[in-house]
């Protein structure tokens, strides 16, 4: 789905779904036990399997075992354009400690060798990236406050993002990036928060807050998975983004995360594709559809759209015990095949959904997908 045609992707959907909101007054019941019940055991399996891999990575974090055991360096509070420096002279394998306060950065930080990045409680740095374009118009160009290429175990943990003018483009962008730790860190009003491309594989995103409120309708993205495989979200909160996460590629786990008042959808499984040339230089190429994810334990709410939303393509994903209510249109939505400006998107296909109560209201428009519990609507 590109970018460029998002605004009449939407209108297509809306008129789909139009006139299927949720009936409220339904009195309905709500069972973890049934839901248990309705689960079969090869699904229960990959979903036994995915918690423990998630769990695992979240207490065990992987290592080289080296990484934070070499040279400290301490960024005082009242830094300007301090933070490259300090990354540069830590070395491969040292660890920055960005002390409480306000710090100043005019440009990019770049990431190129193994490290941690640790802010102190209170650590908030401003961040001069540009908003070259916008993202759902024809064209964008991506700038990134922090730029991790080349480089894995990276750790970016405990800072406050934030743009020093109204809205900055990227807060943390991850390119050939494996086993990246991104944790405990406020991103505040930027179109793209996190996004993970370009073979950056494993990585871990924990406990993070993302939030938008500059009041724009075309207001972004939370985290944008295009190119990274086996990508674990886990314990984050997205708020004010058009979409809080775009996942495409495969095997990522999406688990205990909250959703809540984006002006279009919580998580939209879909294919990442769009006129945007990426912080070295390159055209975005066209992400793999998304593929084999688990959803967990999610709480998407109060979303204007949809609170999770499968199109163009996703297939053989598991959604499994995710709350949901207060959608504009439905909780959960699978898409049918459509033409969009000439191009075809696939449908939603082969997706197992098991929703843990009848208040989820969803609409499965799409091929070949399994949905238990829940209230249905038709398609017609």
């Amino acid at each position: 789905m590109k970018t460029s045609i998002i605004h009449a992707f939407f209108a297509i959907i809306l008129v789909a779904a139009i006139g299927c909101k949720k009936d409220l007054t339904q009195s309905l019941t709500e069972s973890a036990e049934l839901q248990s019940q309705m689960l079969p055991a090869d699904v229960q399996a990959e979903i036994d399997q995915a918690i423990l891999e998630i769990e695992n990575d979240y207490n065990n974090p992987p290592s080289d075992g080296v990484v934070g055991n070499r040279a400290v360096v301490y960024v005082p509070a009242g830094s300007v354009d301090a933070l490259q420096d300090a990354i540069d002279e830590a070395g491969w394998g040292g660890k920055v400690i960005v002390e409480s306060g306000e710090h100043w950065e005019s440009e990019t930080v770049v990431i190129d060798h193994t490290v941690r990045i640790i802010g102190q409680d209170g650590a908030k740095v401003y961040f001069n990236t540009s908003d070259k374009g916008f993202v759902l118009f024809n064209y964008y160009e991506m700038d990134p406050a922090i730029y991790i290429k080349n480089a894995n175990f990276v750790w970016v943990q405990g800072l406050e993002i934030v743009p020093k003018k109204s809205a900055g483009s990227v807060g943390i962008y991850l390119e050939r990036a494996q086993y990246a730790r991104i944790k405990d860190n406020t991103i505040m009003n930027h179109y793209f928060g996190i996004v993970i491309n370009e073979n950056s594989n494993n990585s871990g995103v924990y406990d993070n807050t993302l939030i938008n409120d500059f009041g724009v309708f075309e207001s972004g993205m939370g985290l944008v998975n295009i190119d990274g495989r086996s990508t674990k979200i886990k314990g984050n909160y997205f708020s004010g983004f058009r979409f809080g996460v775009f996942a495409s590629d495969s095997r990522g786990v999406l688990m205990n995360n909250e959703f809540d008042d984006n002006p279009d959808t919580g998580v939209i499984l879909c294919t990442f594709q769009g006129d945007i040339k990426l912080p070295n230089g390159k055209a975005l190429e066209k992400a793999n559809s998304c593929s084999k994810w688990k959803l967990v334990n999610n709480d998407s709410h109060d979303n204007a759209g949809f609170n999770y939303f499968l199109i163009d393509g996703a297939n053989h994903n598991f959604l499994v015990n995710n709350k949901a209510s207060n959608a504009g249109l439905q909780d959960v939505f699978l898409a049918p095949p459509l033409i969009i400006n000439g191009a075809p998107a696939l449908p939603a296909s082969n997706n197992f959904v098991v929703n843990p109560s009848n208040s989820i209201v969803y609409r499965d428009c799409g091929e070949d997908n399994t949905v238990l519990g829940g209230t249905e609507i038709p398609c017609q």
